[in-house]
């Protein structure tokens, strides 16, 4: 992969276990120098008959994810 010349293997599992879904990730750098990595899932499942687990923070979510809120 020519974005990404490092020889590595990437692993990825899923497990759905009692209505929990569970991702678990591994990576293994092939080669003899450090490898730089970094991770992203940005996953997004629908769900309209679910309680949201935790609360929008005051005055609702952010709508500008590019800078602190004030």
């Amino acid at each position: 992969m020519e974005q990404f010349p490092f020889a590595h293997t990437l692993e990825i599992t899923y497990r759905l276990k009692e209505g929990v879904l569970q991702v678990e990730t591994a990576i293994h750098n092939l080669a003899a120098e450090p490898m730089p990595v970094a991770i992203g899932f940005h996953s997004f499942y629908r769900v309209n008959d679910a309680r949201r687990p935790v609360e929008d923070p005051p005055g609702g979510p952010p709508t500008n994810w590019s800078s602190p809120r004030k």
